[in-house]
């Protein structure tokens, strides 16, 4: 089996810069390789967005890069985004340019046949394993809290319109609570990594779909930006792909 990456970023057909960042790298750890997969989504209606999530991916590899491999692999990346968040926070209180500058941010470590999911933000983490889809992340948003409460259902929270009200993000305050995420990653299953602005317009559904009917995971990709961009692509949209596939 043969591990494939593919990912792109786009700025969308209506904001002027893109403020999304999205990072691929392999680190050490132990005795093996761990490959890290990460998207940040510049928090809208916040200055220098772009800055913030440039700053958080970028960080994100230094610190993982250079953790001692003595520690639990979950706190090493609990430990990285605690710290990258102090960071980002205190450099928008530094600098007036970039004052309540914030960012989402959406790790993934694989780790052999193990994924290890580390969440602040909106942006989002799904499996496809088995002919299903699953979402592994929980949005930190005031329609995610929603949903979690069973007030409304996933499908409805795409559409509504406080759906872009975000509860947290690294940079915003002083601290921040990582939601970690432990799942299996087995022979021919395929994870997904992106910002809302393809998961707001490409129903979950939809996305299972695709996975489905495309052999290569470059397909995928072309297919759900063809598809962002045919309904408007309101906002900047980032997707990552991994999957376990034949050699």
């Amino acid at each position: 089996m043969a591990l494939q990456i593919h990912k792109l970023t786009d700025t969308g057909l209506v904001r002027e810069n893109n403020e999304d960042s999205i990072k691929t790298f392999s680190f050490a750890y132990q005795d093996r390789s761990i490959l890290c997969l990460a998207v940040a989504d510049g928090v809208g209606g916040h200055q220098a967005g772009d800055v913030a999530s440039s700053l958080a991916v970028s960080m994100l590899e230094k610190k993982l890069t250079n953790s001692n491999s003595n520690m639990p692999l979950e706190q090493i990346l609990t430990e990285a985004i605690v710290d990258i968040n102090s960071s980002v926070y205190k450099q928008s209180l530094a600098n007036k340019n970039y004052g309540g500058m914030g960012t989402t941010l959406t790790v993934t470590l694989i780790d052999g046949k193990q994924l290890l999911v580390g969440h602040v933000g909106d942006s989002r983490a799904y499996l496809v394993s088995k002919n299903q889809l699953k979402c592994i992340t929980s949005d930190h948003s005031l329609v995610g809290e929603m949903v979690k409460n069973g007030q409304i259902s996933r499908e409805e929270a795409r559409k509504h319109p406080r759906r872009n009200i975000i509860l947290q993000a690294i940079g915003l305050d002083e601290t921040v609570e990582v939601d970690i995420y432990k799942e299996h990653f087995e022979e021919l299953d395929s994870i997904l990594l992106c910002t809302d602005g393809l998961s707001d317009l490409v129903s979950e559904i939809e996305l299972l779909d695709i996975f489905n009917k495309k052999e290569c995971q470059n397909e995928v990709l072309t297919t759900l930006r063809n598809l962002a961009v045919a309904r408007g692509a309101h906002d900047n949209f980032s997707i990552i792909t991994a999957h376990w596939a034949k050699e």
